[in-house]
């Protein structure tokens, strides 16, 4: 496990209403106001851009050096095992520019701010992709460091939300690079810097696509249906309105609509944990049928009725700890519960969605690697799986609550609910 970050990072923003300064997590995705009262769901793109701003006042023109930032679950498929852990890291995304490999502590002492057209200063794009480092050995998850010298590692998977850029900043005097954080030289001034020198004036995001409008939109979280307010929490990903039964999902720059289901209210639930529902096309496994699954699985007596229904996929909606992440899409992918048509929340309080639909996707390898058998026949044809999303919706299972524990009653599966506050943090 690798963790060079301890605590979760805050971002200044100022509020786009009133100007007021408002202080968020790393994680959030609502923006709440306190002096306005105004609420917005916050849009970064393909992801989200921050800076560091460095202390006091700087004279010289700014050049802001690209990190990226990782932080989720990395799970490996090693010898006949899955192996995971948590990564929480930044690495430098640059070779061209002698800086320190990780940021430290840095984001925690120094104000960060998200990254707009507005900013001044020239900003590098990433040399080194983000799939680059993500790969390298040493990010490999393990039972507490590296994997064993004899371990064939057949595939590695990152499954997180938060792979972020963040850029620290430089200066350049006379003929030096200077660090304008702590005003030490770095060297001679890389050739990249000096031509973002003569372009300063232009504006450049912090991209790998070059995206001279990259910036942070805010959007209403009125319905788009029927103009009630949504509901969520400040990591939700997924807004829900419970004037017209609907669930929205920002894609865009603007809210989508996306299908769902309740399964029903069972007596003393307290809670509704949602879950992705998958349909995935599958190239280089046959894998599209409930039979598939119980013949790759090894498992015995499918029900007649259901031996050519199509299989869907389940994955938790949230994150949480690494094994309990893989067993619970594992016991609900073989389960195939169906959910009934016409559904509803009632008052019961709804588990944030905080992850992603995409996310959701690259994790399916890692199910059908826990859920196949034999492990050795089927660990080395992972990595060359083609999958192509047909169709997604979010399930929801009530939960009734038992101690430190969230129980499904109907299917008996257990939750901690320090597991689920846990994973919040990642």
């Amino acid at each position: 496990m690798i963790n060079s970050n301890g605590s979760e990072w805050k971002i200044e923003h100022c509020c786009p209403q009133c100007g007021a300064p408002v202080v968020l997590r790393e994680t959030d995705r609502i923006f709440v106001c306190s002096f306005c009262r105004v609420r917005l769901y916050i849009w970064s793109g393909d992801r989200f851009r921050y800076f560091l701003t460095p202390p006091g006042q700087i004279s010289e023109p700014l050049i802001f050096v690209p990190y990226w930032r990782l932080k989720g679950i990395v799970y490996s498929l090693e010898g006949t095992e899955i192996k995971s852990g948590i990564i929480d890291s930044t690495l430098l995304a640059t070779a061209h520019v002698p800086l320190p490999p990780s940021l430290g502590v840095r984001p925690q002492v120094l104000a960060l701010r998200y990254v707009t057209p507005e900013t001044p200063g020239g900003f590098l794009a990433p040399d080194i992709p983000f799939g680059t480092l993500a790969s390298r050995e040493f990010t490999a998850p393990d039972r507490g460091g590296c994997p064993g010298e004899t371990d064939h590692v057949h595939f590695r998977s990152f499954i997180g939300d938060v792979v972020s850029l963040v850029f620290a900043p430089v200066i350049v005097r006379e003929n030096s690079l200077f660090d304008a954080v702590l005003q030490k030289p770095l060297g001679a001034v890389p050739e990249p810097v000096r031509e973002h020198l003569i372009q300063t004036e232009t504006r450049q995001t912090g991209g790998p696509d070059h995206d001279p409008y990259n910036r942070i939109d805010f959007l209403a979280t009125l319905c788009p249906q029927c103009g009630w307010d949504m509901e969520g929490e400040r990591d939700s990903l997924v807004l829900y309105c419970r004037n017209c039964n609907s669930a929205w999902q920002a894609q865009d720059r603007a809210l989508s609509k996306i299908g769902f289901s309740f399964f029903p209210n069972e007596r003393g639930s307290k809670l509704y944990v949602p879950f992705w529902r998958l349909r995935v096309n599958i190239s280089g496994l046959p894998l599209n049928t409930y039979t598939d699954l119980f013949r790759i699985a090894n498992l015995p007596g499918v029900p007649k009725t259901r031996e050519d229904s199509e299989l869907h996929f389940w994955v938790p909606a949230f994150k949480s700890q690494p094994n309990l992440f893989v067993r619970l899409a594992r016991s609900l992918t073989i389960l195939q519960r169906e959910p009934p048509p016409d559904s509803d929340p009632g008052d019961l309080p709804l588990f944030p969605v905080t992850l992603p639909l995409v996310e959701a996707l690259e994790s399916i390898k890692i199910l059908i690697a826990s859920v196949a058998v034999p492990k050795r026949l089927i660990f080395p044809r992972i990595p060359k799986l083609q999958l192509t999303l047909r169709d997604h919706a979010l399930a929801y299972l009530p939960f009734c609550e038992r101690g430190e524990e969230y129980i499904q009653p109907t299917i008996q599966m257990s939750i901690q609910k320090n597991a689920l506050k846990w994973g919040r943090l990642i």
